[in-house]
């Protein structure tokens, strides 16, 4: 069953992100059961993209769906890791393994996609700085894509990271869309530096099956 997690709240000015994170408290949403939605057939000059089926994962850990705010967007997320409200980015975090995330930026008018893409990700570093504060980027994959007819940046790599407490690199794969005049990044990332490839396939299979969900009703 679905459990709606909806966070109201007006656009907050980028540097909000600097604050500190807040658990957020639970929803008081209507319990529905919803299925995830079929890939489309045809998205236009940008190759259709299905990420690998995983029913176990798309159907028992994302059993919530978060609503961005303002805007009739909504995602698939786990209920059963912390959810923290941080400004301009959701973040469902297990323990000190990984954490997913959802960005929203409606703040700029990007002059293209690529820069909407570029600046959603930005304003995710900021938000997310204190579990991994970036240095740099080295993706592996970094590619156009189209899901469901959406058309998005899919990248998957290292975010370098590096302060007097927080080194190393951290594993990320993630996407960014613009939707209904919003800039959002979905990302999952793990927590410590790890080279643990069954954790960072769990970051994949989630992100991609949060990707897939993607809809205009909940």
């Amino acid at each position: 069953m679905k459990k709606s997690i909806v966070v109201l709240i007006a656009a907050l000015l980028l540097t909000a992100c600097a604050c500190g994170q807040k658990p957020s408290g639970d929803s008081n949403g209507k319990t529905t059961a919803l299925p995830l939605p079929p890939a489309t057939a045809d998205a236009g000059n940008t190759a259709e993209f299905t990420p690998p089926e995983s029913d176990s994962v798309e159907h028992e850990l994302l059993d919530a769906y978060y609503e961005v705010p303002l805007h009739e967007i909504y995602i698939d997320v786990p209920s059963t890791y912390k959810h923290y409200d941080n400004a301009m980015t959701e973040i469902f975090r297990e323990e000190s393994v990984k954490y997913l995330s959802i960005t929203r930026n409606s703040e700029i008018t990007p002059n293209s996609k690529e820069e909407a893409y570029s600046g959603v990700f930005d304003v995710f570093c900021l938000c997310t700085k204190k579990l991994n504060p970036v240095l740099n980027t080295e993706f592996s994959v970094d590619e156009k894509v189209s899901v469901n007819g959406i058309e998005a940046r899919h990248y998957e790599g290292r975010l370098l990271c590096g302060t007097e407490s927080v080194t190393g690199d951290r594993f990320i794969a993630g996407y960014s869309f613009v939707m209904d005049g919003v800039a959002i990044n979905i990302a999952g990332v793990t927590i410590e530096k790890s080279d643990d490839e069954t954790v960072n396939a769990e970051i994949i299979e989630l992100v991609d099956a949060m990707m897939r969900s993607v809809r205009t009703q909940p």
